[in-house]
């Protein structure tokens, strides 16, 4: 039974928040990879390639320098979230990205998940 008019079904779009609705259509095998998944992939890649050693570089930089000023304590907790994201998010994003399937367990999951929380913090 359509509604005259509205162009959501609304059984639908409550099926979505029901926990007890299954979505059968992939019978259990990971999603398709689309094109922005590549894109993104791509991306994380040579953000890890060409952040990871420029980051740590300028890690053992700030690290020899005494800590001077107010600016010095800046770029070095902006190195260290940078450090974070690069060393925590992406190769976990691009795991991601690559199986749709998470096997290290719910321990794993959860810390995980805390330490992309404290990375964008």
């Amino acid at each position: 039974m359509k509604s005259s008019g509205d162009p959501l079904n609304m059984t639908t779009v409550a099926g979505l928040f029901d926990p007890n609705v299954v979505d059968v259509s992939s019978k259990g095998n990971p999603p398709e990879p689309i094109f922005s998944d590549y894109l993104e992939m791509t991306s994380l890649v040579l953000m890890f390639i060409i952040g990871a050693p420029l980051n740590l570089a300028a890690y053992t930089q700030l690290a020899e320098r005494p800590m001077t000023s107010r600016l010095d304590l800046l770029k070095r907790h902006l190195n260290y979230s940078d450090l974070l994201v690069i060393f925590i998010y992406v190769p976990s994003r691009a795991c991601w990205l690559l199986t749709y399937d998470w096997r290290g367990g719910d321990l794993l999951c959860r810390v995980v998940k805390m330490m992309h929380t404290v990375a964008f913090q």
